[in-house]
């Protein structure tokens, strides 16, 4: 019995022990689970960062990918520079437009690849100027390729920092202006037509104010002067008069008709319509109705055959024309030479030769230009359209002409105009 009673005795303390002991156990399960569950956070999070990442990269590349395409791939031309001015890289358009491989490029200098002397200095000097003052600047230049063309194009240059804010590289693009330069050309040619027309208006109005008025003067002189003569013995001095006033009258239409040919030449209303005729009683029949009798007019035709197959209007026009000229800048000479000819090729040769004041030299190159005089011939009357309108009419009539002279020693006039005529 006293054994039982011993064994009753120390139960709860057997109790509270071994309750210890399973609260150790729990508690040391509870820790290591804690520790697993903290692991397993920490593994969570890894892997979250690790997939963070591995995105980042992904657009990383993707980015340096697009990059790389826009740089390859731009329209215009994409020029790394090292601090000499050394290609450090080239995109695919630069190299087109200088038409040489990019691996050929890449450690040349720029300057290389431009034209002349004079754009290199002037993209040296820009060069230093991007660097120095840190600026996007631009330069006009032209570029050489390797065939040896070259056109204009515009840089622009720009300073590229490092993350130091150190020089890295020098960026240049290059943009081929070609169509814009031939924008501004056909603009600068259109703006110079129009200043031309402007001075050809002015001296219209000036000249044509002058030549009208001097025929108009004589015309009222005389008119007036006629009017003073009423007796009979008067009658020569009155048919002296109304000579003078037809004389005007036909200066007057002469004037009227050179401007009524240029509005249809510049309108293009003038058309060569040959027909078979005689051309040396055509030459002679104008010489005929030619008034001034000084100097005298000396027609010559060589060979047999003399029909031809030419526009006989604007022949007339051509030749009364420089028969005309002919005749006011030889008055002091004694004759103006006249020569015409039907060659075996079937061009028609019309040759004027005067022996008057001449042409110089300087001027020449003017003498077919409208409203022109050249200063020897300011004070004869004249509107300078003749050689302008013969020279379009010539051109009308598929032929050509040309001249020679001398100052103070004469001029001749060479027209050639092809002949169909069979006869």
């Amino acid at each position: 019995m006293s054994n039982n009673n011993a064994n009753k005795n120390n139960f709860p303390e057997l109790r509270k022990s071994a309750e210890e002991k399973l609260s150790i156990r729990v508690k040391s399960k509870s820790a290591q689970a804690e520790i697993e569950h903290e692991l397993n956070v920490h593994k969570i999070e890894l892997e979250m960062q690790n997939e963070e990442l591995l995105s980042i990269q992904q657009k990383l590349i993707l980015s340096i990918k697009n990059y790389t395409e826009l740089f390859e791939h731009a329209p215009i031309g994409y020029f790394v520079l090292d601090k000499s001015g050394i290609i450090l890289n080239v995109n695919i358009y630069g190299s087109k437009q200088l038409g040489i491989d990019k691996n050929q490029l890449i450690g040349k200098f720029f300057t290389v690849f431009l034209n002349g002397e004079s754009h290199q200095d002037n993209y040296y000097r820009h060069h230093n100027l991007v660097i120095e003052k840190n600026k996007i600047l631009r330069l006009e230049s032209e570029c050489k390729k390797k065939d040896g063309s070259f056109s204009p194009v515009m840089i622009e240059s720009s300073k590229v920092k490092d993350e130091k804010g150190h020089f890295k590289h020098l960026l240049s693009t290059m943009v081929d202006i070609t169509e814009q330069k031939e924008i501004e050309h056909i603009a600068e040619k259109a703006f110079n037509q129009e200043k031309e027309l402007g001075e050809m208006k002015s001296r219209f109005i000036t000249m044509s104010s002058h030549e009208f008025r001097t025929p108009l003067a004589t015309i009222l002189s005389s008119l007036s002067l006629i009017d003073s003569y009423e007796k009979t013995e008067d009658v020569a001095k009155r048919n002296k008069h109304s000579e003078k006033i037809k004389f005007s009258v036909g200066e007057l239409t002469n004037i009227l008709s050179a401007f009524l040919a240029y509005s249809e030449l510049d309108k293009e209303l003038v058309k060569n319509e040959p027909k078979t005729f005689n051309l040396v009683r055509f030459i002679e029949d104008l010489i005929s109705g030619t008034k001034i009798k000084k100097p005298a007019i000396v027609y010559k035709h060589i060979g047999k055959r003399q029909d031809v197959f030419l526009d006989s209007k604007l022949l007339f026009i051509c030749l009364t024309n420089l028969l005309s000229n002919a005749l006011k800048y030889s008055s002091k000479a004694e004759t103006v030479e006249i020569t015409s000819i039907i060659n075996s090729s079937e061009n028609i040769t019309i040759t004027i030769k005067d022996f008057g004041i001449g042409i110089a030299e300087a001027e020449k190159m003017h003498i077919f230009k409208q409203f022109f005089k050249t200063k020897n011939a300011e004070t004869i009357q004249g509107i300078g359209m003749g050689l302008h309108i013969v020279q379009k009419i010539v051109g009308i009539m598929n032929g050509t002409i040309f001249f020679e002279s001398e100052l103070n020693k004469g001029t001749v006039f060479v027209l050639t105009l092809p002949n169909n005529s069979k006869n």
